[in-house]
């Protein structure tokens, strides 16, 4: 490999981890609608695991860039989605419904990225997970609310909802269980 390569190649990795400011956040999740189904199932995880990488930073004690690129980047043992759920339950960072939300999310994400033929939000299969899902139960038995009738708005409601979620546990030292119980009251 050149050394043209590997350094176009590192800056790819630079940019695929770069975690979004709040604006930009806030600015994918509105144009999310306009996305085709596998990407925004592939976008969707993409800022929750940013969110929940925030989230960890954040209750760190030591938060040296080299620690931080040991924990986050290539092989290390927080660089991927499923170990930061795991984690963040782990050290009860995040309520245990939350990161079944978060389970059920990834598990969708790495059925589109990784299927060889083309999915959608209707596919039986992505449907059931999508329908077992903790969010998408509670929007569809509110009948007056419209628009969750889709599998896809329920899969963005679930993801725009736990991103919320993050970034507020992110922001304060409370307990996750008694922030959202506190959060729900307001």
């Amino acid at each position: 490999m050149t050394d043209k390569s590997q350094g176009s190649r590192k800056q790819l990795r630079k940019l695929s981890g770069k975690i979004p400011s709040p604006s930009e956040i806030e600015e994918i999740m509105n144009e999310l609608h306009k996305f085709p189904d596998i990407a925004v199932s592939i976008t969707g995880a993409a800022i929750l695991d940013a969110a929940l990488e925030q989230l960890i930073i954040s209750k760190l004690k030591s938060k040296g860039s080299t620690l931080l690129d040991q924990l986050f980047q290539n092989r290390g043992p927080l660089s991927d989605f499923g170990s930061k759920i795991v984690i963040c339950h782990a050290f009860g960072l995040i309520t245990s419904p939350m990161a079944e939300e978060l389970q059920a999310i990834k598990a969708i994400r790495n059925t589109f990225a990784h299927a060889k033929v083309l999915l959608t939000f209707d596919n039986e299969i992505i449907g059931k997970e999508i329908s077992a899902m903790m969010m998408s139960g509670v929007l569809r038995s509110q009948t007056p609310l419209a628009g969750f009738e889709s599998n896809r708005s329920c899969y963005m409601a679930a993801v725009r909802v736990t991103l919320v979620m993050c970034l507020l546990l992110a922001e304060i030292d409370e307990d996750p269980n008694t922030a959202m119980e506190n959060a729900l009251k307001n």
